[in-house]
């Protein structure tokens, strides 16, 4: 798709040799293989055409999974703070949703947003009768897991029954101005997109995201009702879109209807917030110390996504609560278990060299 990550000057191609290996190994494969990545909405057809053909030679299924718009709104803001955006959440709205949209703002968005144009695009390359269409239903948070374990074949409940590992939770207000305000200071003194990413997105943001647990007098990012109604607006062509393509053969699983649905309201301004607590702040370091000195936002010794084993003062308590292996995330389990496996062989080893090995003595 000729896409690349990182700010406008310090942009590389990725290069093609991954791309090659993909279709290598799906060619290869005698199962199904599932390729998964939001930035596919991007793609126009003349691409489209050409990864279809060079994966399965047209053999291929295409998802979409749809979420109303004005629920896209405030996420889709906050993923471009991760990538060092700096405009605060209202004037990006009046950018993005301005007609026209101003497109030196955030680029990507429109092409990867208009659920319209996206279903078009694909369904003119690969046929409405290949494309199925998932409309997410906040109120059946399974749908999208129970319609993938259907779609791939796989026994029911394969995918609903796994734990998530990372919460990716919203930013709140403050939390959000916090990195936006970084952005600014980072960008002003030009720091590489590779240290940003390394440091901040992948340290500071994702630590505060996956320990800091808000309170209810943390608020969130409201949305004005203004952007709420166009987003409805629009939100409804696009479900108009989808039931005239149902004679051509379009599949839908949940209802069209749900991309009309407003968030719930939010208390919140246009203001932008002046104080962060100082647990996020301190997440934040954290997150950027620990990834400069291991690589991870996380410390060695931290279970990575338990906020509850949050130092003293930190939102969640001072004393850590013992989880149930039904909690633990695949990955946590795996840490733990092998802990016991390598303290159960050093006493082994320890053991068996006590037994057989004769007694020692120092020289004098």
């Amino acid at each position: 798709m000729q896409r690349s990550t990182g700010w406008a000057k310090d942009y590389q191609a990725v290069p093609a040799k991954y791309w090659d290996r993909l279709v290598r190994r799906a060619r290869e494969s005698a199962g199904t293989v599932f390729v998964s990545s939001e930035y596919l909405c991007e793609a126009d057809r003349p691409t489209i055409r050409r990864m279809v053909d060079e994966l399965a030679d047209g053999d291929v299924r295409v998802v979409l999974t749809l979420r109303p718009l004005a629920r896209i709104l405030p996420s889709a803001w906050q993923q471009y703070l991760k990538s060092g955006h700096e405009l605060p959440y209202h004037r990006w709205l009046r950018a993005v949703l301005a007609d026209p949209p101003k497109a030196s703002v955030t680029p990507s968005f429109w092409p990867r947003h208009d659920q319209g144009a996206v279903i078009d695009r694909w369904a003119a390359e690969v046929g409405a009768d290949r494309l199925t269409v998932i409309v997410l239903d906040p109120d059946d948070r399974s749908l999208l897991l129970r319609s993938f374990d259907q779609l791939l074949a796989l026994p029911a409940g394969t995918l609903a029954n796994m734990v998530v590992g990372q919460q990716n939770r919203s930013m709140t207000a403050s939390e959000a101005e916090l990195f936006r305000q970084v952005n600014i200071a980072l960008r002003r003194n030009r720091l590489p997109w590779d240290d940003y990413s390394h440091l901040v997105r992948y340290g500071a943001i994702m630590r505060t995201v996956e320990r800091v647990r808000p309170g209810p007098e943390d608020p969130l990012l409201a949305t004005p009702d203004w952007a709420i109604d166009r987003a409805i607006e629009l939100g409804t062509a696009y479900g108009e879109r989808i039931e005239a393509l149902r004679s051509a053969g379009l599949t839908v699983i949940g209802d069209p209807q749900r991309l009309r649905d407003a968030p719930v309201a939010e208390p919140g301004s246009e203001a932008l917030p002046e104080v962060v607590p100082v647990a996020v702040a301190v997440e934040a370091l954290l997150g950027a110390v620990s990834r400069s000195a291991n690589g991870k936002a996380f410390f060695p010794d931290e279970v990575e996504s338990d906020p509850t084993s949050a130092t003293p003062g930190m939102p969640g308590g001072g004393r850590a609560r013992v989880l149930t292996a039904d909690e633990l995330t695949f990955r946590q389990l795996s840490a733990v278990m092998g802990n016991h496996v390598r303290r159960a062989f050093r006493r082994r080893v320890r053991k068996a060299l006590g037994r057989s090995s004769p007694p020692t003595t120092s020289p004098g």
